[in-house]
């Protein structure tokens, strides 16, 4: 019975420290960058730095078909040249990028002529999400989806 009572306690405090181990690293993950594989370099950038305003920062291997922005707090975008086919990517694989304004943004998309959409119906428009966030999304020169909303975050 002892013995029973010195393992259960000995398991017990495993999990405990086990469980406080894993809060405390899932604490510290944070997004990095996003990457996307495209036909042309120069045409993406063109898109997403007319569309977005995006910095470029440096490549350490500028001979390469990469570009690199900033996309806030310390995250990037990378755009990777080298597709060869058409992306046929589901509606709800997407990234979102938050803007303090979406009706300024709007202004913008319609005077670029891009088609945004309110969801997967693909009905032009924007989106009340539940908890009050407006959203809208669009498609880059290589199909891949993009959220646009205006939701705040501390």
């Amino acid at each position: 019975m002892r013995t029973r009572l010195i393992l259960l306690c000995c398991i017990s405090f495993q999990m405990v420290f086990l469980t406080r181990n894993v809060a405390a690293q899932t604490t510290s993950i944070t997004l990095d960058h996003v990457a996307l594989y495209v036909r042309s370099v120069d045409v993406s950038s063109h898109f997403y730095v007319t569309l977005f305003h995006l910095d470029t920062l440096p490549h350490p291997r500028a001979a390469l078909r990469f570009q690199w922005f900033a996309i806030g707090d310390g995250k990037a975008l990378h755009l990777v040249e080298g597709l060869k086919d058409t992306v046929s990517i589901p509606f709800m694989a997407h990234f979102c990028f938050s803007v303090p304004s979406l009706d300024e943004f709007i202004v913008r998309l319609d005077g670029l002529g891009i088609n945004y959409y309110s969801g997967p119906d693909m009905k032009k428009g924007v989106r009340l999400r539940e908890d009050g966030v407006r959203q809208l999304f669009i498609q880059d020169p290589d199909k891949y989806w993009v959220e646009i909303n205006n939701a705040r975050h501390p």
